[in-house]
């Protein structure tokens, strides 16, 4: 598979992780028990997993491990999710605002943002670990530089620059 088909199949899955995250945490049964919310597939638990055991072609053991660090992952990532919703939602009340104000609310939104990267740069290195070298090195080299946002944030400057 060539690389840009393996980033747009990564920006997919993660943009699809994220919607389910959002649509968690927005639409959650309140009569579910913990954990219990997450769809089954076709009898399989997870299926936004299903790419990774098909590309890094994952034992069963290797999968189940992943498996398991991806829902134990889960509340993290819907606590920052959350939480950058709510900076989002403060920064754009604080656009009429004084310029130290808004600043103060971008800077709250930034951090937030620092700190989901950070636990999700933790969540794809013990993700690594779970993988043979080969495997490990593939699934960091692909998944770091979507973590990190790597390469997009100056997109639109460099192809009209001012």
């Amino acid at each position: 598979m060539k690389r840009g088909q393996i980033i747009l199949l990564v920006s997919l899955v993660l943009g699809g992780c994220m919607f389910i995250c959002s649509r968690l945490l927005l639409h959650k049964d309140p009569s579910a028990a913990g954990g219990e919310e997450l769809a089954y597939v076709e009898g399989s638990m997870l299926p936004e997993l299903e790419w990774l055991r098909q590309w890094l072609h994952l034992s069963d053991d290797q999968f189940e491990q992943v498996k398991a660090l991806h829902l134990a992952y889960l509340p993290k990532c819907r606590l920052n999710c959350a939480r950058i919703g709510a900076a989002e939602a403060e920064l754009l009340e604080a656009v009429e605002q004084p310029e130290e104000e808004l600043n103060k609310r971008l800077q709250a939104l930034t951090a937030a943002q620092i700190e989901c990267r950070q636990a999700m740069i933790g969540h794809v290195r013990k993700t690594a670990g779970c993988l043979n070298e080969e495997q490990a090195r593939q699934y960091l080299d692909t998944m770091l530089p979507q973590v990190l946002g790597l390469g997009r944030s100056c997109a639109a400057c460099l192809q009209h620059p001012h």
